[in-house]
């Protein structure tokens, strides 16, 4: 048995060598192949460290998981924060940088995955041209914000405590996983006259199903991984699926989505706007994931009905 062990953190170095410089989860759509140096590695340790220590395992796969890649920082938005006032919050155990725009009610803008407050370059401004103070800031392990790892409840837990900092929110606005964070902490009580979700997946606990079966982790890993992460973040994971939580949610919404979305399918849209008791479900076509967050057709549509 300690030979296995030894063995096991071996695999675990070696694991990390081969993962150095890129990260297996770089985008939610990614789907590596198994002839991935880096997929065999993780394959190895996992298999090796689950039978002989799961609970070190568990570890091992929420650091895969939840550490984010580093998001590519285009001088059009970093332009774009400089016009706003820079400002900090210190909540939730982070530090969290964020910038503000404009007077007026607030609407607070939360990124996704891997991308960066910057993202919002073209819909802040819509929004300041329509009267409302616009706040948008770095999520956890992102940007110039502090930690890292992330996760969904950790973008939930960020959004429930930014939004405590700043008071009434006229409306919130996300971008895929960050759309999600604000489906989840409608639920959890915060509170927000309108909301707009573009391109959010409907059930974001299945990409790291994908990665759990890709990567050889068993299911006790798995399930360690999760009840740990509940316990820290105080969100079951049942709660991350939004077509379930969704029906108990009264606060007006608009869901955007691509119908050639390949990283998050437009069926997802459907799902989450079927389930939100009045939501509207507006489809885009030829805007793919991220380029919806870029297209002023799309800032005109959210803002509109953010501001109405």
């Amino acid at each position: 048995m300690l030979r296995n062990y030894e063995r096991a953190r071996r695999e675990v170095k070696q694991t990390a060598e081969a993962a150095r410089g890129g990260y297996i989860l770089d985008t939610m759509s990614e789907s590596p192949s198994t002839s991935d140096p880096r997929v065999r590695a993780l394959r190895t340790m996992f298999r090796t460290m689950g039978a002989v220590a799961p609970g070190i395992a568990s570890h091992v796969a929420e650091r895969v998981f939840c550490r984010p890649p580093g998001a590519a920082v285009r001088p059009n938005e970093e332009a774009f924060l400089a016009t706003g006032r820079h400002f900090t919050i210190d909540a939730d155990g982070h530090r969290f940088a964020a910038w503000e725009w404009g007077a007026g009610p607030t609407v607070l803008a939360v990124h996704g995955w891997g991308s960066l407050a910057g993202r919002f370059s073209v819909l802040a401004p819509a929004l300041v041209a329509a009267g409302r103070r616009v706040v948008v800031y770095d999520g956890p392990a992102h940007g110039r914000s502090t930690g890292r790892l992330a996760s969904l409840p950790a973008f939930t837990r960020a959004l429930v405590a930014v939004a405590r900092h700043l008071g009434p929110l006229d409306g919130v606005v996300g971008h895929s996983l960050g759309g999600a964070a604000i489906a989840v902490a409608l639920h959890l009580g915060i509170e927000a006259r309108r909301a707009a979700l573009i391109a959010a997946p409907a059930d974001p606990v299945r990409f790291v199903d994908h990665y759990i079966e890709l990567l050889a982790v068993s299911r006790d890993t798995r399930q360690r991984m999760q009840e740990r992460m509940e316990r820290r973040y105080g969100i079951p994971w049942r709660e991350m699926h939004l077509p379930t939580i969704a029906p108990g949610l009264r606060t007006p919404a608009l869901v955007v989505h691509d119908l050639d979305d390949t990283d998050v399918p437009y069926a997802e849209g459907e799902a989450v706007a079927g389930a939100w008791p009045g939501a509207e479900l507006a489809a885009t076509r030829g805007l793919g994931h991220r380029a919806i967050l870029r297209d002023p057709g799309v800032a005109a549509r959210v803002t509109t009905f953010l501001t109405g």
